[in-house]
């Protein structure tokens, strides 16, 4: 899940970059206006939010959306990080805790997705083929342990007990 602060950058020059990285990493990216719900945007994020492996959120600007889904997202548990231009934001108006944090800062589109790239070689370790057995196994040992640990468990509970995709999940059970 990625956000942003719409009125700082072009949509198609800030969303270029991660097109770009879905094409590379096999990933991807999920912003909250490419889909229409019924559903209230706060609940439409949270699902959003809830479902992504880990989400992204420019605070650059200091924009109030991105500050209450990146809030939305700590109350969640949800793994969460921080990318921000320095030259778009006045970072003493940045609160002391998200000061301290690591974060991408970036000057330019350039810089953005050399930052993104890194997350996603960090969150996404490219394995040896023959490993990918030996993975599936692993998560289907650990899939009939939590399962039998748990009743009632839907898919993407099991999903975020794993640490995997709902679609690896689906696969796994």
């Amino acid at each position: 899940f990625v956000a942003y602060s719409y009125k700082l950058y072009p949509k198609a020059d800030y969303r270029r970059v991660f097109q770009e990285l879905a094409k590379a990493f096999k990933v991807d990216f999920v912003f909250a206006d490419e889909k229409i719900t019924n559903l209230h945007i706060l609940q439409k994020i949270a699902n959003y939010i809830r479902e992504s492996r880990f989400g992204l959120y420019d605070i650059s600007g200091w924009n109030p959306n991105v500050t209450l889904e990146l809030g939305l997202a700590f109350g969640l548990n949800e793994k969460s990080f921080i990318a921000i231009d320095p030259s778009k934001t006045d970072i003493n108006e940045v609160p002391s805790d998200l000061r301290g944090m690591d974060r991408i800062q970036y000057g330019s589109y350039a810089e953005l997705q050399a930052g993104i790239e890194r997350l996603l070689a960090q969150e996404f370790p490219v394995q040896p083929a023959h490993d990918v057995e030996n993975q599936l196994t692993q998560l289907r040992e650990q899939a009939v342990r939590v399962i039998s640990e748990s009743e009632g468990l839907k898919v993407p509970d099991i999903a975020k007990l794993l640490g995997v995709s709902i679609d690896m999940a689906k696969v796994v059970v």
